[in-house]
């Protein structure tokens, strides 16, 4: 099957939303919060709607320009649905991948600072220690925080057994 950009399968690399592009909204930060959406049971109110507007919508008061607002945001949600699938699989490729190259590059500095500090133990040669002293640090700092993580979990399931300051001491039987 050929690629459409318009219409992408799940899992291809590109997806072109152009054809959607005057209909997409870029909310500030929070303004989504409050916004209304979809419940069980829109399918058959927005069906009724549809139904009943070209014999009943004027007595009902659903002006024909609130009833073709209505017809235009069904028509734009259905075709962003059709984009979703493509580019949630497209977002979260892209998650792993960007997860499983840092990974990588985290262990290859780990490496290269392994290398460097035992080229320069074999060498006697403190300068290369020096021209590699933030590679070094950083290294050792990543270990110190899986350090403190590792302490942290563990005292989570073995929590320190702490003696209140007016607790009575015992003191060994003479």
């Amino acid at each position: 099957m050929a690629k459409d950009p318009k219409r992408p399968m799940r899992g291809e690399l590109s997806v072109d939303a152009t054809d959607i592009e005057g209909d997409l909204v870029d909310l500030a930060e929070r303004e989504r919060q409050g916004k209304r959406s979809s419940q069980p049971g829109f399918i058959k109110v927005e069906a009724e709607i549809e139904f009943n507007q070209p014999t009943l919508g004027d007595r009902a008061g659903i002006t024909e320009f609130v009833f073709q607002q209505l017809r235009h945001s069904s028509g734009c949600i259905k075709r962003i649905d059709e984009h979703l699938p493509a580019v949630q699989k497209l977002l979260e490729i892209l998650v792993e991948s960007r997860a499983f190259h840092d990974d990588r590059r985290q262990r290859l500095v780990s490496g290269i600072a392994k290398s460097v500090e035992a080229q320069a133990a074999a060498l006697g040669d403190n300068e290369i220690l020096a021209k590699y002293q933030f590679t070094r640090e950083y290294r050792s700092s990543i270990a110190r925080k899986a350090a403190r993580t590792r302490r942290r979990n563990l005292e989570l399931v073995n929590p320190p057994v702490e003696t209140p300051v007016d607790a009575p001491v015992e003191t060994p039987a003479e």
